[in-house]
């Protein structure tokens, strides 16, 4: 009973964010991190396990339900499928040669930035992370799966953009 509280808590929060921030997209997008790191988690211990273990379900029932609902509370917005598309617009528009990528210092990269311009958020977000590598590196045997792919990720969307040190951070 309390995991499907939490499952529609996550899908009402979804719903919040999708309606006050237009990085909404990262809820569902941690959502099946989530899924797949568990499921690849699971599967490393099925593989692992003598014959005599028990062996796990691949799938967390209560995390798939959860990402799909947090997919689907990204269309309960004003403007419906515009709206959950919105993020995939921005996505477009801070590549290559769009007026968004020009002109809005924060759709830029990090790494095209030389290093003496880098404000103080970007290097507190740098640092933050060579913390959190050495934190991985130190603790590898209690560092799952998902923990990694969050890690990952957080460290391809920096590269991509200067808005995305905080979700790095």
């Amino acid at each position: 009973r309390g995991r499907w509280f939490t499952v529609a808590t996550v899908v009402v929060l979804q719903v919040l964010w999708t309606n006050l921030h237009t990085l909404f997209l990262f809820g569902p997008v941690l959502a099946w991190c989530f899924v797949f790191g568990d499921g690849l988690q699971r599967l490393i211990v099925r593989v692992r396990a003598n014959d005599a273990a028990p062996r796990p379900a691949l799938i967390n029932v209560f995390l798939l339900v959860a990402a799909v609902g947090a997919g689907g509370a990204c269309w309960v917005n004003p403007y419906f499928h515009d709206g959950a598309m919105y993020a995939f617009q921005m996505y477009r528009e801070t590549r290559g040669e769009h007026a968004t990528n020009q002109f809005i210092g924060e759709m830029r990269s990090p790494l095209g930035i030389p290093l003496g311009d880098w404000t103080w958020d970007l290097v507190a977000a740098a640092a933050l992370a060579v913390i959190a590598v050495v934190i991985a590196c130190l603790t590898r045997r209690r560092f799952d799966v998902v923990r990694t792919g969050i890690l990952l990720l957080g460290l391809i969307l920096f590269a991509q953009l200067q808005r995305n040190a905080p979700l790095l951070a």
